[in-house]
């Protein structure tokens, strides 16, 4: 758990970034603070691992003054993703995730043992590991630096705008990526990021932060996307709050449904004649770990041959279960199937999700929104 209390910092120009702060944040959750740039949410998370002295007030962790902490056993003791990766650029992949384990006295040999189990976590392929940060793309870089917050397991992990300077499909796998992460090992997360759509579809809670830190309102996504508590935040929120409510439900949370599904090796012929059973024209095809390649047409498959080799698409349209259904919506208005792939952990085919499931639920949501009381001035 982490408590910011009556925290304050007034920089050596006179400049306030942080006011007369106060907030718990609850352990195992993710925490966003959200605001316009200058209003010292950067500020409060680097105060937590002591990278910006606090000009008066606390910040505990677990009860503990962390003034009273050693600053560099601190910072190693806390997962930090800033936005740029921050990877050293003379060393590999392996080295860069294992920066802070060498620093903490673990021996190269267990170091690189542990950062290559940690690299299938993030969704890195492992042959990546002696590659140099110049020979991958930015989405890659990005979760080497999670891949590096997270390989000593620390209980709290600070990210700072870790997705912004990725182009929006990268952003948006990083996103259920660390989704995902986070259902899998329930870290403390202060998470901190100036779009209000990435605060709703990662935050547990959120804090909206005014000029000098603050709070104009602090409560679950759905609190405040039902209830703004003024125009402040009504104007974060924008437009079209019930369709930003598709970022609340997660695709785990609607039935899936199955798709016909062949694997790379089979026999085509039976693939083809089981996706007639099913009156399906296309079957997706699956590797031997069962990830999702492409999609085959049933007439490929008659014709013989069509699964001896399969190369893995590269613009197959997909989502994890950790995915929102607005993701999943981004997704299906690209794809010529009608449905969308959906993966489990290790990218592990769960089923598809059908445009009428995202359609029904979007009526659902609208209901549910037309029976809030406005807020009132």
């Amino acid at each position: 758990m982490i408590e910011y209390r009556s925290i304050g910092k007034t920089f050596p120009d006179g400049t306030q970034a942080v006011g007369d702060f106060s907030l718990v944040l609850p352990s195992r959750t993710t925490t966003v603070f959200v605001g316009s740039s200058g209003c010292g949410k950067t500020t409060l998370l680097r105060m937590v691992n002591r990278m910006v002295e606090p000009t008066s007030g606390q910040v505990l962790i677990d009860d503990e003054d962390v003034a009273s902490r050693d600053k560099v056993e601190l910072r190693r003791s806390i997962g930090y993703v800033m936005q740029h990766a921050g990877l050293l650029p003379h060393r590999t992949v392996v080295d860069n995730v294992g920066t802070v384990l060498r620093l903490n006295g673990v021996g190269r040999a267990e170091a690189r043992e542990r950062s290559l189990a940690i690299l299938p976590v993030v969704g890195l392929d492992p042959a990546l590991a002696d590659r140099y940060p110049s020979q991958l793309s930015g989405g890659q870089q990005q979760r080497v630096g999670v891949a590096r917050g997270l390989v000593t397991d620390p209980n709290i992990l600070l990210m700072d705008e870790p997705f912004g300077a990725v182009d929006p499909i990268t952003r948006q796998r990083l996103q259920d990526e660390l989704l995902r992460l986070q259902e899998e090992l329930r870290k403390t997360i202060v998470f901190v990021t100036h779009d209000f759509d990435e605060a709703v579809k990662l935050g547990d809670r959120i804090a909206i932060l005014d000029v000098g830190s603050r709070i104009v309102q602090y409560d679950t996504p759905e609190a405040i996307l039902t209830s703004p508590a003024n125009e402040f935040v009504e104007g974060f929120v924008g437009h079209g709050a019930a369709l930003k409510q598709l970022t609340l439900t997660r695709v785990r949370d609607v039935e899936l449904h199955e798709a016909a599904v062949a694997h790379v090796g089979g026999d085509a012929a039976a693939a083809a004649q089981d996706a007639r059973a099913k009156g399906r024209d296309w079957v997706i095809v699956l590797d031997a770990q069962e990830r999702p390649q492409r999609w085959v047409s049933v007439r490929e498959l008659e014709r013989g041959g069509a699964l001896d080799r399969v190369s893995r698409d590269l613009e197959l349209e997909t989502v994890s279960s950790a995915s929102t259904l607005n993701d999943a919506l981004d997704e299906m208005l690209t794809s010529s199937h009608g449905v969308v792939v959906v993966t489990g952990r290790r990218n592990v085919y769960q089923g598809v999700i059908r445009v009428e499931t995202i359609m029904q639920a979007m009526q659902q949501l609208s209901s549910s929104a037309a029976d809030v009381d406005p807020v009132q001035p």
